[in-house]
């Protein structure tokens, strides 16, 4: 009788440990912050007039947007690679403003794009320079340089940009669901003719919730920070206060270099986006600590 009592103990013990096996290996843990691209461009071909695709990278986007990345039309701007002056490597972005928004000017507004998975919380680092003749737009004394676009016929609403407005950083948000026009969040450092890492934060708003972040450092300080923004409506079928449809359920799906307007030239290296923090980039000359920053506090910035 006894031998018996063990043997279905041990037994139902055994079944347990079993079942407990089974759980851990079926029942998936938290998601891992992750990095969905490091761009170096060490791959690409230079000087083609057709650089891309590369490394994931294309200009063959949406029909209705101007994305050639090359074009031989007189003041027209390009994106290429070159191997001139690089900071991670042999190889770079070369991004040529011609088209300073004066008629006649060309107008074409090259764009090469990578996508990225839906996520509610996405990093961008790059690392960017200008050459000395390098100038914003005089049509508005503007130039954007990256954004991410969405969702839908003709990228959606709303689109996040970074640039710079007097040769200084700024973020802006076209069509957010709280704002009647674009949000221009100012503060940014100027631009340089050395290598600055640039980084950008964005977290999308909980629907209904006014918790969305907007963040941008520069060589690993904090200069722009937005808190409590409702960047997306509350429904399905929303509409925002500039009157363009503010989804629920929108997300971003694509990064862009964007060559808008200017005159002059900027770099590009080390291109990178995230759901979490991915910090400066060091170059292979340097021996630096690479480990990302700590996070700020959620303090804003007056």
């Amino acid at each position: 009788m006894k031998t018996a009592m063990i043997n279905r103990t041990v037994a139902n013990i055994g079944l347990i440990a079993l079942l407990w096996l089974l759980c851990t290996l079926t029942i998936p843990g938290p998601l891992q912050a992750a990095i969905f691209f490091d761009s170096d461009f060490e791959t690409c071909n230079v000087g083609t007039e057709n650089d891309f695709p590369c490394q994931g990278w294309d200009d063959l986007i949406p029909p209705g947007q101007h994305n050639a990345e090359w074009s031989d039309e007189v003041n027209a701007n390009t994106l290429e690679i070159t191997n001139v002056g690089c900071f991670s490597g042999s190889k770079c972005i070369k991004e040529t403003f011609r088209n300073n928004g004066l008629a006649g000017d060309g107008g074409n507004k090259p764009t090469i794009y990578k996508t990225v998975p839906r996520t509610d919380h996405m990093f961008f680092r790059g690392v960017i320079k200008r050459d000395a003749s390098f100038r914003t737009c005089t049509l508005n004394n503007s130039t954007k340089m990256w954004r991410f676009r969405g969702e839908g016929i003709g990228g959606g609403y709303p689109i996040l940009l970074m640039g710079v407005r007097s040769d200084r950083y700024v973020v802006a948000v076209e069509g957010p669901y709280d704002f009647a026009g674009t949000y221009v969040f100012t503060g940014g450092p100027l631009i340089s003719t050395t290598w600055q890492n640039v980084e950008l934060e964005w977290k999308w708003n909980t629907p209904g919730v006014s918790d969305g972040i907007i963040r941008l450092w520069v060589d690993g300080v904090l200069y722009i920070e937005r808190l409590n923004l409702a960047l997306r409506g509350p429904t399905l079928t929303s509409v925002g206060l500039s009157g363009k449809l503010d989804t629920s359920d929108y997300y971003f799906n694509s990064s862009q270099v964007y060559a808008q307007c200017g005159t002059g030239a900027l770099y590009w290296d080390r291109l990178a986006v995230g759901d979490t923090r991915i910090g400066p980039a060091q170059s292979r000359l340097s021996s630096a600590d690479s480990t990302p920053p700590a996070r700020p506090t959620l303090n804003p910035i007056p």
